[in-house]
């Protein structure tokens, strides 16, 4: 038989429910598995009652209205908030002193208990908020030093990071070890990562990628977890400071001093008037180192070494595709 108000049937669930603080903390917590949302409220009544049953009796059961309950303590879209509600279990409900006296002792005597556990849950919750922010600010530095790019890569944004990884992944298959992705990606970023800003690009890579192991990456995810889209690239005073920066020893020192003297004597060679050049006619004898013609060779060298060159050591074996490009 249901009670005659919601304040009848509150006191009742005060004196089932929570009169024990720890059975009370049980409640809470039962309601936060249920509630997928993570919003502190409940869709309908069906899910409400579905928790009340696993801590009241049959009997119990029926002097409670659910549908009141939910009433009586409201959340956006029709739903129960079941924070409100359990605050509300930690004190008796006010009512007329006749109505007060109970089998047991008046509930307006019993001790109230300050709400040192919802106080804990609610600074919890801003412990999750601060944490967020502090991953939101995680994401956006990483964000921004991944769009600048690897060291020795002239491209820039989300399709030089593409270009990059796809690079590293000689077998095409979308996935890269974790000590793989550290040492021949993370690592040659023009920007370095922090240490935390490396453990949480890693644990996010991590959570998407369960299916093939701890240890191995899909990369591919990259671009949806760091929020990058094929539009992202550096801004136009972005690029004009990192041009003025002189190059590094290690992007320098990959394509080795012969091939720098040569391309900066084709360089000056190009930018010479057509007049001022003195290019050698066939009966004539070349004094100097100056190209026969504006191609010389080397783009199409660098080109081709680069492409055998996957992990850009800035070496080329003697045999392999490098002995058959030669022979071919």
């Amino acid at each position: 038989m249901l009670e005659k108000t919601i304040e009848h049937q509150l006191l009742r669930l005060h004196v089932l429910l929570g009169d024990d603080e720890q059975q009370l903390d049980e409640v809470y917590q039962a309601f936060q598995e249920i509630d997928r949302s993570g919003k502190d409220q409940l869709k309908n009544a069906n899910e409400v009652e579905s928790v009340l049953r696993e801590f009241l009796s049959p009997k119990n059961m029926k002097t409670i209205d659910v549908e009141k309950l939910v009433a009586r303590f409201p959340a956006p879209n029709k739903g129960f908030d079941y924070t409100a509600f359990c605050n509300t279990l930690q004190q008796p409900p006010a009512l007329q002193p006749q109505q007060q006296q109970t089998g047991r002792q008046s509930p307006s005597k019993r001790k109230l208990r300050s709400p040192t556990k919802l106080q804990q849950r609610e600074q919890a919750r801003m412990r999750i908020d601060q944490r967020l922010e502090s991953q939101r600010l995680l994401m956006e530095s990483v964000r921004h030093k991944l769009i600048r790019g690897v060291v020795g890569d002239d491209i820039d944004g989300y399709h030089g990071i593409q270009t990059a990884l796809h690079r590293v992944d000689v077998a095409g298959e979308g996935y890269l070890d974790a000590n793989v992705f550290m040492k021949k990606f993370i690592q040659r970023l023009k920007c370095p990562l922090t240490r935390p800003e490396r453990e949480f690009l890693l644990e996010q890579l991590r959570a998407q990628s369960t299916s093939k192991g701890e240890s191995v990456l899909d990369y591919e995810q990259l671009g949806r977890i760091c929020n990058l889209s094929s539009d992202d690239s550096l801004s136009e005073s972005d690029t004009e400071h990192e041009r003025a920066k002189p190059p590094s020893p290690s992007r320098t020192s990959q394509l080795g001093s012969g091939f720098l003297a040569a391309e900066k004597r084709l360089t000056e060679f190009l930018r010479t008037p057509l007049a001022a050049r003195n290019i050698s006619t066939p009966n004539s004898s070349q004094d100097g180192d100056t190209p026969r013609s504006l191609f010389t060779g080397a783009e199409m060298f660098l080109e081709i070494a680069e492409g055998i060159d996957r992990d850009n050591t800035g070496l080329l074996p003697e045999d392999g595709e490098f002995a058959n490009w030669f022979q071919g």
